[in-house]
């Protein structure tokens, strides 16, 4: 071989290798939006997963306290003083920020969770989105809106059912007087007969459905009450 063709031969084989990798880079050009659109898709039904959790989480605990907690960590440890906690609501290790990995505290861009109350009866939960930027619930922020009226509900119908339980044992015997058509008035009549438990805390939460109205008596003689439902609907 002469040092012209070896020459030759390394020239072609330069070219081969650039042409190669010129074929190498289109189709990694090419691949890169598919694979980050696939990415993203993951993340998202990660988060999505994340949020389930979290507002099972946050419905369980408002039917136990009728309170919405201040923080994710409520649902975990309970808060001191706090009647009716029943938790942990959530299996998952809350921590904080800094620290935040795969625990369900943080969204799949691994920005913290917030739990931010809207109105009265409205919570979300609210992470920061792929941007990272705090958006207040806008942009490209995580946002999950829960509605409290379903569990405010579920409280309010086991109320009556007990205590339109406790009207129907009263009326029942005949050496009992009609009751009083006005609620809290009639609520002492049968928690002074015994109809309703004699533990005062749970008289009391008797009082009001879980929007904070007193109950509506139905007929003369009473036959049962009734809840005025969500206030504004």
């Amino acid at each position: 071989m002469t040092p012209c063709d070896s020459g030759g031969e390394r020239g072609s084989l330069l070219l081969h290798a650039l042409l190669v990798i010129s074929l190498l880079a289109v189709g990694v050009t090419a691949v890169m939006p598919v694979l980050g659109s696939l990415w993203r898709a993951e993340m998202t039904e990660e988060n999505e997963t994340r949020l389930d959790r979290i507002e099972e989480g946050i419905l369980a605990y408002f039917r136990d306290t009728e309170t919405v907690p201040a923080s994710l960590q409520s649902l975990v440890v309970k808060p001191a003083g706090l009647a009716g906690w029943m938790g942990p609501y959530i299996s998952m290790t809350v921590t904080d920020a800094a620290s935040a990995n795969m625990s369900f505290s943080s969204n799949s861009w691994r920005t913290a969770f917030a739990i931010v109350v809207v109105n009265g009866w409205t919570v979300q939960i609210r992470g920061f989105g792929e941007n990272r930027i705090n958006e207040s619930g806008g942009g490209d922020d995580d946002v999950r809106t829960i509605s409290l009226h379903p569990p405010a509900w579920d409280i309010t119908r086991s109320e009556v059912d007990d205590v339109n339980s406790a009207i129907i044992a009263y009326n029942n015997d005949p050496n009992n007087l009609p009751l009083s058509t006005t609620y809290l008035t009639m609520l002492d009549e049968l928690h002074a007969a015994g109809y309703v438990p004699y533990q005062n805390a749970y008289k009391n939460k008797l009082k009001y459905d879980a929007w904070g109205q007193a109950y509506l008596t139905v007929g003369d003689p009473v036959t049962a009450i009734d809840t005025q439902g969500p206030p504004g609907l």
